[in-house]
């Protein structure tokens, strides 16, 4: 059943969309693996793949069959490890990507915790600022926090941060005190993200609920950065509350309209399909019980 092993290099070819990547990630030769994809395509008498110099692209009978052969390649895979780690403890190299200061605030807390009672786990965390396309990069998993886009990837949800809108006492003494939401429109606001429609904020005050069109000297997708933009007078910040609590404490932050309430923020854990190997699903689950608490704040 040589065509068995044959899509599974067909799907590792695709989704590097290179012969020399998918040899490199399989310790093959390209020559080798070029003519197993020629045999696959030889038995199934129809064209997969075209090959230019640089990349491959699929046909769109490559594409019909990399769809339904991928989650079958997916499953055996894991299948092999989560059977092969019944007899240990879960092990291997996890692949994480994790955007803006997400990692540095959320999850390095925890990490030493987790490889004290996984040691046979080790961490390859990537911190570039781009959002990774699982598919096709080499990643594990990603952890994201925001509203996520509409796609195929599977999102584990594993906590709600509570966030308020802050300022430092320098800028609110020079623009003036904010006494209802619409106030918020003559202000400069610092979101994480500008939708198709502009940045807005929703805010909510029991039944009443405003939507406030923003203007927006700065957008940044990292809490860090809001923090010390809010904190240097640059404008209003959305901020997780526990994140700037020291802050508010010691003066250089003020929490502007505390009447009225944001809707939480999520945290995900999102991976290109719902089988996950044994090292990544007991990472998921130990994130989702340390970060639990968020949901409580």
């Amino acid at each position: 059943m040589d065509w068995l092993r044959d899509m599974a290099l067909f799907v590792e070819v695709a989704r590097a969309g290179s012969f020399t990547k998918a040899a490199q990630r399989l310790g093959l030769p390209t020559s080798t693996l070029s003519r197993r994809i020629q045999a696959l395509e030889r038995s199934l008498k129809i064209k997969l793949m075209l090959r230019t110099t640089r990349s491959v692209e699929l046909t769109d009978a490559g594409a019909i069959y990399l769809a339904r052969c991928a989650d079958i390649v997916d499953a055996a895979r894991i299948a092999h490890e989560n059977i092969r780690d019944l007899a240990n403890v879960p092990r291997g190299h996890l692949r994480v990507s994790l955007t803006g200061d997400f990692g540095p605030i959320f999850i390095a807390p925890y990490l030493a915790i987790f490889r004290a009672s996984y040691p046979e786990i080790t961490f390859d965390l990537d911190m570039t600022p781009h959002r990774v396309d699982l598919a096709t990069e080499p990643f594990d998993l990603a952890l994201r926090i925001g509203a996520l886009e509409d796609s195929s990837l599977i999102a584990r949800r594993l906590a709600l941060l509570k966030v308020a809108l802050y300022a430092s006492p320098s800028y609110l003494a020079s623009r003036g005190m904010l006494k209802r939401p619409e106030d918020l429109a003559l202000h400069d606001a610092i979101p994480t993200r500008r939708g198709a429609n502009g940045a807005h904020w929703t805010l909510s005050n029991g039944k009443e609920v405003r939507r406030i069109a923003l203007k927006c000297p700065f957008i940044a997708n990292s809490l860090g950065m809001i923090r010390m933009l809010a904190i240097s007078g640059a404008g209003i910040g959305m901020l997780d509350e526990a994140m700037v609590s020291q802050d508010v404490k010691q003066g250089r932050l003020v929490r502007v309209l505390p009447q009225w309430s944001l809707d939480r923020i999520p945290i995900n854990a999102v991976t290109a399909s719902r089988l996950m190997p044994e090292k990544t699903r007991v990472f998921v689950e130990f994130l989702a019980k340390q970060l639990a608490h968020l949901n409580h704040a």
